[in-house]
């Protein structure tokens, strides 16, 4: 665990009330407003394992959500074709999701 985390909400083995009451997967039920998960897999601030659970559980629960993964990028996405296809999704997920357009797929997808 990163060591500033641990520095705010403490280590989590012990106090585990903070770090549940801030996890998305513990309130994703509630979650109703459309989510576009970004993920780079070689993120090492969050496991690809978080990443994919959460897009599960909001999958199982009917909620909107899609998921856009980098396999060789990192926490960030730097790479300049991939931020363009991260734009060009984000733009083409608001379309559909906020102005009801028929989702378009990313031309470099």
């Amino acid at each position: 665990m990163h060591a500033y985390l641990r520095k705010i909400f403490g280590d989590p083995r012990t106090p585990r009330e903070r770090y549940e009451a801030d996890s998305p997967h513990f309130h994703a039920a509630k979650l109703t407003t459309p989510i576009l998960i970004v993920y780079g897999g070689k993120d090492q601030r969050v496991p690809m394992g978080q990443a994919l659970s959460l897009h599960s559980d909001l999958q199982r629960l009917g909620a909107p959500v899609s998921f856009l993964h980098f396999p060789d990028e990192g926490h960030a996405i730097g790479a300049p074709n991939h931020i363009r296809l991260m734009y060009e999704t984000a733009l083409n997920f608001l379309d559909h999701h906020v102005l009801g357009q028929a989702w378009r797929r990313p031309r470099m997808l």
